[in-house]
C-alpha cells in the first residue's frame, strides 16, 4: 500500500478486479455428493461404518 494515512483504506469501494475476467472456466471438484440408499434408517442397521479421509 502507498504512504497514506489508514482512514483511506477504512473501507473498499467495488472489486479489485472484474470477475468475468480473471474467473472465467473452474472445473467442477473431484469429489460430489451423491445421496444414495436409506438415508432415514439408524446407524445400528449397517454392517460396518466406513470414514474417507482426504490427506491432502
Amino acid at each position: 500500500m502507498g504512504r497514506r494515512p489508514g482512514r483511506c483504506y477504512r473501507l473498499v469501494r467495488g472489486h479489485p478486479y472484474p470477475k468475468s475476467k480473471y474467473c472465467r472456466g473452474v472445473p467442477d471438484p473431484r469429489i460430489k455428493l451423491f445421496d444414495i440408499g436409506n438415508r432415514s434408517a439408524p446407524c445400528d442397521d449397517f454392517p460396518c461404518c466406513v470414514h474417507i479421509v482426504g490427506l491432502e
